[in-house]
């Protein structure tokens, strides 16, 4: 094997060594990063989505300050009257405010009148027994102590989640005494897929809470997933969303760029390093091989190498020269010797 197969042996191995190591150590330290920038802007969407729900709430809760807060809710609790529900509570007016839950209390907690609508029905029936166990008289949604008392948030209803908003019927000049409360109800399903025609989220809902706040679905692929709480501050449902992996990606792009210059920089180091050694030391040994070979094929010790430069090479030139000077020198002195011993000899 030739010195300058074994020279470019040693710079293949040496580049491909540090290029599995710059891999290794970029995929470390890209993919720990990356992916802790990954999973904090999913947590951060997941939050995002979360508030929003708690902000539908508050403008349930806006609505609702309307109808609480009426001379003629007031009055209507006081005396009930068919012409107020059909006036202002008809089966129209809980579609158009996208309700599927109405009810009125009294000051002693008990309904006064209420009515559910079905998911996507556009008329209302009866409050289902999950929703009368619920509005209790102790119940916080039914009971308020002053005219300035407000409630909404989530509330679990058996097994299904709903936006809920409570206040208490007081005149429209917000004074008491209080009679009674009104509670107004969305199903949060049904507001999940609002936020997600409007945010253009890829949203649901989730029976059981608690999990990994971020899951890898796939390569392309990730879920946040959220805890909302109820009015009572405790764990209700999980919110879910979706998200493409766009940080994963712009890694892999950072990467394969990286590794692209890597492998660009290591090949130029390569050439210039077997040129650079190819012009300063390969050629000129090979000349002194063949410079030497020339010497023992002609036998002749006169020749001289021609190489100036100032390094080892050039040592072992000048050197080699000297050594041939030399030999020429005491070659010759031989030869006269012989001459003149044959001489006197004859």
């Amino acid at each position: 094997m030739t010195l300058r197969v074994r020279i470019s042996l040693v710079i293949a191995v040496a580049v491909a060594v540090l290029a599995v190591a710059v891999v290794a150590v970029l995929d470390t330290v890209l993919t720990r990063d990356f992916g802790a920038l990954e999973r904090a802007e999913a947590e951060h969407r997941a939050a995002q989505v979360g508030r929003a729900v708690v902000h539908e709430s508050a403008t349930l809760d806006g609505v609702l300050s309307d109808y609480a807060s009426w001379d003629e809710m007031y009055a209507y609790v006081a005396r009930p009257t068919a012409a107020f529900i059909a006036s202002n509570l008809s089966d129209q007016s809980l579609v158009r405010l996208r309700l599927g839950l109405f009810a009125i209390t009294d000051h002693e907690g008990a309904i006064v009148w209420g009515r559910s609508r079905p998911a996507g029905a556009e008329h209302t029936q009866p409050l289902p027994r999950a929703w009368l166990d619920r509005l209790t008289p102790a119940s916080r949604l039914v009971r308020h102590l002053k005219p300035s008392s407000h409630l909404h948030g989530i509330v679990m209803v058996g097994d299904e989640a709903w936006l809920v908003a409570s206040r208490p019927i007081t005149t429209s000049a917000n004074r008491g005494p209080l009679r009674g409360a009104v509670i107004m109800a969305r199903r949060l399903a049904g507001e999940i897929a609002g936020l997600r025609e409007t945010t253009a989220l890829d949203l649901y809902l989730e029976t059981r809470p608690g999990i990994a706040p971020v899951t890898i679905q796939s390569d392309t692929q990730l879920t946040a997933h959220a805890v909302i709480k109820d009015i009572d501050r405790r764990e209700a449902v999980g919110l879910a969303v979706r998200l493409p992996r766009e940080m994963d990606q712009h890694r892999r792009r950072a990467q394969a760029t990286l590794l692209a210059a890597l492998l660009l920089t290591a090949l130029g180091f390569a050439v210039v390093t077997l040129r650079t050694t190819e012009q300063y030391v390969l050629r000129r040994i090979v000349a002194i091989a063949r410079f030497v070979r020339t010497v023992r094929i002609r036998g002749d010790l006169a020749l001289r190498l021609e190489d100036e430069s100032r390094d080892e090479i050039g040592e072992v030139t000048t050197a080699l020269n000297d050594l041939l000077a030399t030999l020429d020198t005491q070659t010759r002195d031989l030869e006269q010797a012989r001459v003149e011993a044959l001489q006197r000899a004859g």
